[in-house]
């Protein structure tokens, strides 16, 4: 998780662009080399308070990086994950194929896990590729859950499909089946350190467009959370403990807008941009959540929700939290079909019932600044 502070965030820095590099694509959970002389520090994002990110899961991959000595044969923290519900977590699917030899082979069920309801990267204790954390929270490292089934999306690298041509890294999802998560165990004491997170049936509304876009603005407050890079320079190193910080959802017109052809590719069915003025994901964040608030109610009861809108897919090549390169997510909504495939019984938010009489002017637009569907 790498940004900058700033309280004064102006869209218009987005608007002027500077030269940079043309290179491919960069996943956010690429190779990872040794700490150089100048530690990274976070300068934006902020350590996430405890438990504040309940749905979240670190995803541990056996041989992700290059070099062995860096995991030592173990399990590395690489990507992030979402819980949706007690057998199944979505992540990337990009952080679902490859080995540190071949990177178009999904990977073997026996070199995942997912580290759940925890706050500390617990494989940063055996691994060289965390930052040294000095807090508090070493022991709050949650359980560990074993995969037990990988289903990318099928679209993903279909070569076939005419929209691969255009966009190589489109339909960047990935669902893994695991052994159970015992909700009841992990939240004992009446904490919730883990839960299943909650689903939107549309998009959220944008909070940066272009000029001629400018009555469609909605703020919203929308965070990304991970263990993910802390700075973009050569050697920085991952978090040990989760991170947090806030971004703003662009429309499309707006992400097209960016000189980078990176973003001239993406479809604006499967995929947005979001960022603030030097915030990001990094190395590390991928298949993370993008998160905004809702102070509505779900179909399970639960309020004052954290609905997760995006996955952290991708961004430029040249470092994470540049001005003017923001990063890619793959949307959720697009994908609710098939996540009720292998899931069903998830949440989805929904209008109050004392809302529904009014359900041909309510559908589609925005109810206490939040786009919903009745189910």
């Amino acid at each position: 998780m790498y940004g900058l502070q700033d309280d004064h965030y102006d869209s218009t820095d987005y608007l002027s662009e500077t030269n940079v590099s043309m290179s491919a694509y960069e996943y956010l959970s690429s190779s990872y080399s040794s700490d150089g002389s100048s530690p990274a520090r976070i300068i934006g994002g902020d350590e996430a308070p405890l438990y504040r990110f309940p749905t979240i899961a670190r995803m541990r991959i056996q041989d992700r990086f290059s070099h062995s000595r860096v995991c030592r044969g173990e399990k590395c923290g690489s990507c992030a994950s979402t819980i949706l519900n007690a057998n199944w977590i979505i992540t990337a699917a990009h952080c679902c194929y490859g080995t540190s030899t071949d990177t178009d082979t999904i990977r073997e069920v026996n070199t995942i896990n997912f580290q759940v309801g925890g706050h500390f990267d617990a494989s940063c204790t055996t691994t060289g590729i965390c930052k040294h954390y000095p807090g508090v929270h070493t022991d709050k490292i949650g359980v560990i859950v074993n995969a037990t089934r990988i289903i990318p999306h099928p679209n993903y690298r279909n070569h076939s499909l005419p929209h691969f041509k255009q966009d190589k890294l489109g339909y960047d999802y990935c669902l893994v089946e695991v052994t159970d998560i015992d909700f009841g165990s992990i939240n004992h004491d009446g904490t919730i350190r883990a839960d299943a997170v909650t689903l939107p049936q549309t998009h959220v509304p944008f909070s940066i467009g272009v000029r001629n876009e400018k009555n469609q603005k909605v703020a919203r407050n929308c965070e990304i959370a991970g263990w993910g890079k802390t700075g973009s320079h050569q050697g920085a190193k991952q978090s040990s403990a989760l991170m947090s910080t806030r971004v703003r959802v662009m429309s499309h017109k707006f992400c097209q807008s960016r000189r980078h052809p990176t973003y001239k590719t993406i479809s604006k069915e499967y995929a947005f941009c979001a960022g603030e003025k030097y915030r990001d994901s990094c190395h590390g964040d991928s298949g993370g959540p993008l998160y905004c608030a809702s102070n509505l109610t779900d179909g399970a009861g639960k309020t004052n929700l954290d609905v997760l809108y995006g996955i952290v897919s991708r961004g430029p090549n040249g470092g994470c939290g540049r001005r003017k390169q923001p990063g890619i997510y793959s949307k959720v909504n697009s994908i609710i079909p098939w996540i009720r495939t292998y899931t069903p019984g998830i949440a989805f938010i929904h209008i109050p019932s004392a809302l529904r009489v009014f359900l041909p002017v309510l559908k589609n637009v925005i109810l206490r600044g939040h786009v919903v569907v009745v189910l």
